[in-house]
C-alpha cells in the first residue's frame, strides 16, 4: 500500500495538464510514494495525446490514464471511487489546472502515519490581472489539530486536501452533469471524519482565472439554482457543526 493516490480530473486541459503532472513527477521519491490516476472526462482537445506522451516519455509505472464520457467533475470522482483500486492510505484530488509545490511530499511524510482522517495545507491563489501568488491560509496559530466544528470553511477546492482513503471510498456518489460538487464532497467527508490536521504553509498553486472554469462564471439564473440546491442539501443534513457557515 502506498501512502497516497492522486486523482486528476481532466477536461480540455491541454494548456495546463503538463504543469500539474510535472509538479508530481518532481516530488521527492514520487514513484514509491504515490499512484496517479488521470481521468479524462471526454476531452475534445489534445489532452489525451499530451498525457499519453508524458507517461511514455518518462516511463512512468505509477501513472494511469483512464477515459470516460463527459459527465462533469462529480462523475470523475464517482468513477475513481467506484472503478479504481485506491489501495493507499490517503487520496487527494488535483484539478488539472492546479499544481503542487516541489516539497509537498517531503512534508506529508512527516504526518502520513499519524492516522488523521484529513490532512490539509494552505495554497497560493494565482490571479489573472497581477499574476501575484496570494497565499491562502486559515487563521490559526500554526500546524495543529483542528476541531470538527471549525471545518466548515469557504475554501472548498480540493487542492492540498488529503482524505483517508477508507473514508473517501464510503462517500455516496456525487451528482453528475452539474457544477460545484466539490462543496458537496467536502461536506460529505466532514460528516464521516473526526480528526483533522492542518499544516499552516502553502504547498499548492490554485489557478483562479481560467476561462471556462465554474468559479469564473457569472451569477446567472442557472448558477444561482445550482448554489441553492447545494445550500438545501447542506440544510437537510441539519449538521450541528455548520456553525454559521451558511
Amino acid at each position: 500500500m502506498k501512502p497516497l493516490a492522486i486523482i486528476i480530473p481532466c477536461y480540455n486541459m491541454e494548456k495546463y495538464i503538463l504543469t500539474a503532472l510535472n509538479s508530481i513527477l518532481n516530488q521527492e521519491n514520487q514513484e514509491s510514494f504515490c499512484d496517479v490516476f488521470i481521468i479524462d472526462d471526454g476531452s475534445q482537445d489534445n489532452s489525451l495525446q499530451i498525457v499519453e506522451q508524458f507517461i511514455n516519455k518518462n516511463k512512468l509505472n505509477n501513472f494511469y490514464f483512464h477515459k470516460k464520457n463527459n459527465g462533469n467533475w462529480g462523475s470523475v470522482i464517482n468513477f475513481a471511487k467506484n472503478n479504481l483500486n485506491l489501495n493507499s492510505q490517503y487520496v487527494t484530488i488535483l484539478d488539472a489546472d492546479d499544481y503542487y509545490k516541489e516539497d509537498l511530499f517531503a512534508e506529508l511524510k512527516k504526518h502520513i502515519d499519524n492516522n488523521y482522517d484529513l490532512i490539509f495545507t494552505g495554497f497560493y491563489e494565482i490571479k489573472k490581472k497581477s499574476r501575484i501568488h496570494k497565499g491562502y491560509l486559515i487563521p490559526n496559530k500554526g500546524d495543529q489539530i483542528i476541531a470538527k466544528k471549525y471545518m466548515r470553511f469557504p475554501s472548498l477546492i480540493p487542492l492540498c486536501k488529503f482524505f483517508k482513503t477508507k473514508l473517501f471510498t464510503q462517500l455516496n456518489d456525487l451528482e453528475e452533469k452539474v457544477s460545484y460538487q466539490d462543496i458537496i464532497l467536502w461536506n460529505k467527508f466532514i460528516d464521516l471524519a473526526e480528526n483533522f490536521y492542518y499544516i499552516k504553509k502553502e504547498y499548492g498553486y490554485y489557478l483562479n482565472h481560467r476561462e471556462g472554469a465554474s468559479s469564473t462564471q457569472p451569477f446567472n439564473e442557472q448558477r444561482i439554482k445550482i448554489m441553492m440546491k447545494i445550500i438545501n442539501h447542506l440544510l437537510i443534513n441539519k449538521d450541528i457543526y455548520l456553525n454559521g457557515y451558511l
